[in-house]
């Protein structure tokens, strides 16, 4: 071997600790290990909405009444609740009807089981010179819940 020569075989080792090093270092995170993704839920039916919500009005006063699913009162969903949520828009002005709404949560009602028990009903003091409009979400104990219920909307000039 001549002075001042590597051996053949040196710059092949240098170029597989290159490699190595680069392996060990990008590899693992190209291909990583833990989650990749959130969780996917399994298929769960969905919670059927309230979709017969109507309203009669007393006086200053309205009173709300729906019917509980069937599935949902005969438990196929577990235990759960019924929200009333309330929207009011001032009838002063021009009333905006592409405007979004924002509701308030105005009671929370336990669902009952009970065939004899008769239909929900909520009721409350109306506000003079306001648009109300009324929906009813159930939500179960399980973290699901409906869509909202058919919108009730009137206009309350007292």
């Amino acid at each position: 071997m001549k002075k001042g020569t590597l051996p053949v075989r040196l710059p092949l080792v240098f170029a597989l600790c290159a490699v190595s090093v680069w392996v060990s270092a990008f590899v693992p995170g190209l291909l990583g290990c833990g989650i990749k993704a959130l969780p996917l839920p399994p298929h769960a039916d969905p919670v059927p909405p309230v979709t017969d919500l109507s309203y009669e009005i007393r006086g200053s006063r309205i009173m709300l009444t729906w019917t509980v699913p069937a599935e949902v009162k005969q438990g196929a969903f577990g235990e759960g609740e019924m929200v009333i949520s309330r929207a009011r828009t001032k009838l002063t002005g021009d009333l905006c009807s592409e405007c979004p709404q924002v509701f308030q949560r105005v009671a929370v009602l336990p669902i009952r089981r009970a065939e004899s028990e008769p239909k929900p009903t909520y009721d409350e003091e109306m506000q003079q010179g306001f648009r109300h409009t009324y929906k009813v979400v159930l939500h179960m104990d399980s973290g699901r819940g409906s869509e909202p219920s058919n919108p009730v909307v009137f206009d309350y000039q007292g």
